[in-house]
């Protein structure tokens, strides 16, 4: 269970990181 939940909050985490990526790279593409 303990894994289990590390394991959710390290996708989590990337998920997050991801689309903070994207949304970098489309406010450098709009401006």
């Amino acid at each position: 269970m303990h894994i289990n939940s590390a394991l959710n909050t390290y996708f989590s985490n990337t998920k997050v990181r991801t689309f903070v990526l994207l949304d970098y790279h489309y406010f450098m593409i709009v401006l």
